[in-house]
């Protein structure tokens, strides 16, 4: 599962947290689960909402007493990240697909089928 946040206000966007609540409600939807969190912002890196939203997880995680593995990840979104079409250019996307690639190896250590 993937959570992503835009920096808001210096912290985790309304809609993620909301999300996050509603989910805490339904502790089959935490166990034995794969969680990325990455805070993005336009210039301050978003690691003011990756603070906040991988504590938040790991907590409703806690509480669930579900066993899952979280990690947390942050992306300055720059203009030297895109092209001439807006589209990411190719480093970045070979980046992303190993940041994924390599969290799912060490998740699937951790997390049993």
């Amino acid at each position: 599962m993937v959570f992503v946040s835009p920096e808001y206000n210096w912290g985790l966007s309304p809609c993620a947290k909301n999300l996050i609540d509603h989910l805490s409600f339904h502790p089959e939807a935490w166990n034995g689960k794969i969680f990325m969190c990455f805070g993005c912002s336009a210039g301050r890196g978003g690691r003011l909402p990756i603070i906040e939203l991988w504590t938040i997880v790991n907590k409703v995680i806690s509480f669930s007493k579900a066993i899952a593995v979280v990690s947390p990840y942050h992306i300055e979104i720059t203009a030297n990240l895109l092209d001439e079409n807006a589209e990411f250019i190719e480093s970045f996307k070979e980046t992303a697909k190993n940041v994924f690639d390599n969290h799912n190896r060490l998740a699937a250590k951790f997390v049993m089928p």
